[in-house]
């Protein structure tokens, strides 16, 4: 069930003070405006869904940023265009789970006019396209991953190269398994023994080859086609999703810049920047420029 905040705003608004106002029902299809102003929906998840395993929330406000906080106003990890999907852990599988969004009035780049580098479009508005639980088999959507990885192997590769070969080989070797024991568990299973054979240091695709060190990062301009209160949520968008990763535990280093956002997580987001701080110490999350 989806409920919003009857309250709209273009400044801060503290999460209690939104938490403890009216909500009325609300449905696919509804309008968010004006550009820069930010909205809460109420998402209630049913005690009798939070006992399943790898439920996931899908959510589309047609290319506005959004931001997902818990029931206690922790940030959980925001939301864009690219960006759909967010995992559902409840507190309980007894009783119904309580999330909040926060949506922004804002794209990924802004709201210019046919583009990202162009004046802002006063009339853009947002819209909720799609708002819809589902769940996920964790192994065959490894598997879906790995035959990505693949697929972008050969198709970035040279046509006759050995490393295009081996990829294609491997992918169909994977739908082969899979097809033939009839989607069965076990096919699933086999299908990522045939990929982690190929996709591993020792394997023709990657031995013999450059070792390429990646380091994560958000380019966020601190002053860019947007108002600066919109940048300090974008920097709390980005750096929420950054340590969910991490609590996930993805292993990777990742690099924030400019020492004024810093500070302004600091002031309106403390509890993001105490998390923060822990991963700073770790040298996960490495504070630059």
């Amino acid at each position: 069930k989806l409920f919003r905040s009857l309250e709209k705003s273009q400044s801060y608004q503290s999460f209690e003070s939104i938490k403890n106002g009216e909500f009325r029902t609300m449905v696919e299809g509804e309008v968010f405006k004006p550009l820069w102003s930010q909205h809460w929906v109420k998402v209630v998840i049913p005690a009798k869904l939070c006992n399943i395993k790898e439920l996931h929330l899908f959510w589309d406000v047609s290319g506005a940023e959004s931001l997902i906080c818990d029931s206690n106003g922790n940030l959980m990890q925001g939301l864009s265009h690219k960006r759909k999907v967010f995992k559902i852990i409840p507190k309980s599988p007894d009783t119904e789970h309580i999330l909040y969004i926060q949506i922004s009035c804002t794209g990924l780049f802004g709201a210019g006019f046919n583009g990202m580098i162009n004046p802002p479009n006063p009339k853009q508005t947002y819209s909720l396209n799609k708002a819809y639980l589902f769940t996920r088999d964790p192994q065959k959507y490894e598997v879906f991953m790995d035959i990505s990885v693949l697929y972008d192997i050969a198709k970035e590769s040279n046509d006759n190269s050995s490393l295009c070969y081996d990829a294609m080989y491997c992918a169909n070797d994977i739908i082969n398994v899979i097809t033939l024991n009839n989607h069965s568990q076990y096919a699933y299973q086999q299908a990522l023994d045939i990929a982690k054979g190929v996709l591993n240091r020792e394997s023709s695709i990657c031995s013999s080859r450059d070792t390429i060190h990646a380091i994560g990062n958000c380019h966020i301009d601190s002053a860019w086609l947007w108002p600066y209160r919109e940048t300090i949520r974008k920097v709390a968008r980005s750096w929420s999703t950054t340590l969910s990763m991490f609590e996930s535990g993805m292993s990777f280093n990742f690099a924030g810049s400019q020492v004024v956002q810093f500070s302004w997580v600091k002031k309106f987001y403390p509890k993001l920047y105490s998390l923060l701080k822990i991963h700073v110490e770790k040298g996960s999350f490495i504070p630059v420029g």
